[in-house]
């Protein structure tokens, strides 16, 4: 077993602070939720009742103030609609004090001072209930009042009435009139003083009033219902004065409300100064219990500040040593590697240090030197690489310069071949069409030659036919005129003039792809080949039967010659050399047929045995498809024959 100590791991390093921070978390979290707890609690019992206690208070107080006020305006006012109003408030004020009082009653705070609150409201009720009486037996009075003021009207009427008809009534006229308007005048006064006055002066007016009354009664000389009359008003007047009902009457009653109002006043304003004393006591208790506890919620919280502050202090203290610890462990380790790293990038031999750290620092200065070996010895790969690639490319130029000089040459040999052609063929036809024309026309002169001269034009016309087929071959070696119409058009004409061509060979032809999912490109290099392979299974095979087939195998194109013919002595036949400028043209052979495919981006295969028949195939993918199909000509037209 190895003496050696094993380092922490990363995650222990890690999880020790982190595990110490949770219980430190966890400790403060617990007393704090118990030391607000207990704030919570003497809050709850003690400010969170007090409060709305107070302010219930306080709405008392101003409660009573308003209904002072309202009583008051009760008391003065002469509009019976004012006062239905004022009513109204007073009994709406005294619902609400009624129910704030029953709210302090459910708080069971000072229990003696809402009891004795309540029986001051429980008065106040009855009171207001004395001032309602009191109020409608104004009402009754005054409509009383106006009774009598209606009567005085009428009276004074019949007084000036009676007046009129002896002269000797007018000084009764007159002492009866100053009656009426004294009357009238303590009908209308509120003034006791002035009242009283007023009373002396109507019980001097009616004492003279009925002197001169009964004067006039004993008089023989007034008629008797005149008498009549006068004795009439006379009790009229002693009724609205000193009657029931009288003036005299109304005005002690009126008198009496009054002294009962200024008592209501004086019971009133006292009982409300009570209630406003016993609602400032009440705000006194109030305010001394709030601010007891006001203190001792300043002095618990000062001890949980103080608690807080204290384990902080710890936290930080703990976390001090921890966070050193972690630097030590993870955070020096780590900067040395990376000094290490920078050391290697300039001189490219420092080591990286692994044996400092957490175990999780020291795997990964492993790992990381482990990496950077690796990445040396693929950069050397990669150079080695490099140099092979370049070498590749090379030789594909190389290649692809004796190519170039194979198509060059190519063209030529095919100039060289039209040329020939032209003059062999066509230069030839020419010559004997001109000689048959002449002799025609030689012949034409005499009368009895123009049956030479029609047969010589009629070997001219044959020869133009045969003129005109062998440019259309010329031209259809060219470029084949039909390919424009279509590839399968193309091959079943091409197809149909091998079968007229050679008859003792048999060809079958399948075309199993769409005619759209061949590229433009590709149609004059399958073209090419079908062209060149049956002019090769023509000349040299021998065979009675050929097969070609254009399929998509593997989402690919490919094409197929076949035939039963001699096959191929030497096998598979080598990539023939650039052949010299003059020399025999390869445009025909094997060669090009295998450029045209890997020109094309396709891969060319020729197989066969002797007596056994060739196989020809060519195979384009499905990448190199869509290239060419990008790449086609944005008119969709078929490339040239020399392309």
């Amino acid at each position: 077993m190895s003496s050696t100590r094993r380092p922490p791991r990363l995650r222990r390093i890690i999880l020790l602070p982190l595990t110490f921070f949770m219980l430190l978390f966890l400790l403060l979290t617990l007393l704090l939720a118990v030391s607000f707890r207990s704030t919570n609690a003497l809050l709850e019992e003690n400010i969170l009742q007090r409060i709305p206690f107070a302010h219930r208070t306080m709405t008392l107080v101003q409660q009573s103030e308003q209904l002072r006020g309202l009583l008051f305006r009760y008391m003065q006012t002469d509009s019976l609609f004012v006062q239905a109003s004022l009513l109204e408030q007073i009994q709406h004020l005294l619902r609400t004090g009624d129910e704030e009082l029953k709210a302090l009653a459910a708080s069971a705070l000072y229990a003696e001072e809402v009891r004795f609150l309540r029986q001051r409201l429980e008065k106040m009720y009855q009171i207001v209930e004395r001032i309602n009486a009191l109020t409608t037996r104004k009402y009754e009075l005054a409509l009383l009042r106006t009774y009598q003021v209606k009567s005085f009207r009428v009276m004074a009427e019949d007084l000036r009435e009676l007046s009129k008809r002896s002269t000797a009534l007018h000084e009764w006229e007159h002492q009866g009139r100053d009656m009426l308007l004294s009357l009238l005048l303590l009908c209308q006064n509120t003034d006791i003083s002035y009242g009283l006055q007023l009373k002396r002066l109507i019980r001097r007016q009616g004492e003279e009033e009925t002197r001169l009354m009964r004067a006039l009664a004993e008089r023989d000389d007034l008629p008797e219902a005149i008498r009549t009359r006068l004795r009439t008003l006379h009790h009229s007047l002693q009724q609205a004065a000193f009657g029931r009902n009288g003036v005299f009457s109304l005005f002690d009653q009126q008198d009496v409300l009054e002294q009962k109002y200024a008592l209501l006043v004086i019971e009133v304003d006292a009982l409300l100064e009570s209630v406003s004393l016993s609602c400032n006591r009440l705000m006194d208790h109030a305010d001394r219990t709030l601010t007891a506890v006001y203190r001792e919620f300043d002095a618990r919280l000062g001890q949980h500040a103080a608690g807080t502050l204290l384990g902080l202090l710890v936290v930080l203290c703990v976390s001090c040593l921890l966070y050193g610890y972690f630097i030590r462990r993870v955070i020096t380790p780590i900067a040395r590697i990376h000094s290490s790293l920078r050391r290697r990038q300039e001189d490219g031999e420092a080591e990286i240090p692994c044996d400092a750290g957490a175990l999780e620092v020291r795997e990964m200065a492993e790992a990381l030197s482990l990496l950077i070996r690796t990445l040396e010895r693929r950069e050397r790969d990669l150079s080695e690489s490099h140099a092979s690639l370049e070498r590749q490319v090379v030789q594909r130029t190389a290649e692809l310069r004796h190519m170039s000089q194979r198509l060059l040459c190519a063209h030529e040999e095919e100039r060289r071949r039209l040329a020939a052609e032209l003059h062999d063929d066509v230069g030839a036809t020419l010559g004997v069409m001109k000689l048959g024309i002449e002799r025609a026309l030689s012949t034409l002169s005499r009368k009895d030659r123009r049956d030479d001269a029609e047969a010589a034009l009629k070997e001219v016309i044959a020869l133009v036919k045969g003129m005109a087929r062998q440019m259309r071959r010329i031209q259809n070696d060219l470029c084949p005129a039909r390919l424009d119409a279509g590839l399968s058009e193309s091959l079943e004409w091409f197809c149909g003039d091998f079968r007229l061509a050679n008859p003792g060979i048999r060809l079958r032809t399948h075309i199993l792809v769409p005619e759209a999912d061949i590229p433009a490109p590709l149609r004059i290099v399958l073209f090419r080949i079908v062209q060149e392979a049956l002019a090769n299974i023509a000349r040299h095979s021998g065979a009675s039967h050929a097969h070609i087939v254009i399929d998509a195998p593997r989402d690919g194109l490919r094409i197929r010659v076949s035939d039963n013919g001699a096959g191929l002595p030497g096998g598979v036949p080598p990539v023939p050399p650039v052949p010299p400028p003059g020399g025999e043209s390869g445009g025909r052979g094997i060669g090009n047929m295998r450029e045209r495919v890997a020109l094309s981006g396709g891969t060319f295969q020729i197989t066969g045995r002797p007596g056994r028949g060739t196989r020809l195939e060519a195979y384009w993918p499905r990448a190199v498809l869509r290239e060419l199909a990008t790449t086609a000509p944005a008119d969709g037209g078929t490339p040239r024959a020399g392309d």
